[in-house]
């Protein structure tokens, strides 16, 4: 003590869920979090990208978890930061211009921060496969299309995919 216990992706923890056939671990976790045992200055943190998934008996009571935050895609300025950001660290070419890093922002809509990273990393990776020094653009638009190409097929049955996020698949998927 003090403890934060961190709980990934809690809704894929399996059988956290009474409409699983068989849940051992549901009352094990709920009883933990009930307090039988005294967990003083213990926080306990879940993240989730599927709040539908976890069951009401964790959710829906006081004293297991008490705030329940949001976090949403980025926005195109969030987008554009996470792109500032992640390429300043590395040699770019002198046509990787503001101009550039908004239009990469603009397309990236429907993807988290981490799909961003990716298309950075991609990036570096083509860089290095055709023995440039630096990052062009033409390695960031190639990596954001293979992004997009994977990210495209999860928006295509992704029933939460934003509306425009799956006509941006449909562009960008050919």
């Amino acid at each position: 003590s003090p403890t934060l216990l961190i709980i990934e992706d809690i809704d894929t923890a399996g059988a956290l869920d009474r409409r699983a056939s068989d849940h051992p671990l549901l009352g094990e976790f709920l009883q933990s979090m009930d307090g039988i045992v005294p967990n003083h200055g213990v926080i306990t943190l879940a993240t989730t990208n599927h709040s539908n998934k976890i069951d009401p008996a964790i959710a829906d009571r006081p004293g297991r978890f008490d705030r329940i935050i949001e976090v949403g895609l980025p926005g195109k300025d969030q987008r554009f930061h996470i792109f500032h950001h992640l390429l300043k660290k590395l040699d770019l070419s002198r046509n990787v211009t503001l101009e550039v890093k908004e239009k990469l922002a603009k397309m990236t809509e429907g993807l988290t921060g981490a799909w961003i990273r990716a298309v950075v990393q991609d990036s570096l990776i083509l860089a290095l496969s055709k023995e440039k020094n630096k990052i062009g653009k033409e390695h960031l638009f190639d990596a954001l299309k293979d992004v997009m190409e994977r990210r495209g097929m999860a928006y295509r049955v992704a029933p939460y995919a934003p509306p425009q996020a799956k006509a941006k698949a449909d562009v960008y998927v050919q």
